[in-house]
């Protein structure tokens, strides 16, 4: 095994695990205005939620690249829902 490294982080809430309500819950953190840390088992490219296929975490970050903004984001979710009927044939994707 490895050498054990240890580092000192200051957090408001420690959030244990990457998966769907890891991130869900760690999200809401963030919102409410606190520090979030979220520590997983592994590299995130073979653990939690993205291992497993799931997509559920689209978003924009507006960094400052055209793709990156509300209205880009709007247009790619609702062209990826066009056409498709939701209960008692209302229209989802339509924004």
């Amino acid at each position: 095994m490895g050498e054990r490294r240890t580092h000192d982080i200051e957090t408001d809430v420690a959030i244990i695990g990457g998966g769907t309500a890891g991130l869900n819950s760690a999200m809401a953190a963030a919102e409410a205005g606190v520090r979030v840390l979220i520590v997983d088992k592994a590299n995130i490219v073979r653990s939690g939620a993205i291992a497993g296929g799931i997509d559920h975490f689209m978003a924009y970050m507006e960094s400052g690249a055209q793709w990156d903004t509300r209205e880009a984001y709007l247009a790619y979710v609702g062209r990826g829902g066009e056409g498709r009927r939701g209960p008692r044939g209302s229209r989802r994707g339509v924004l």
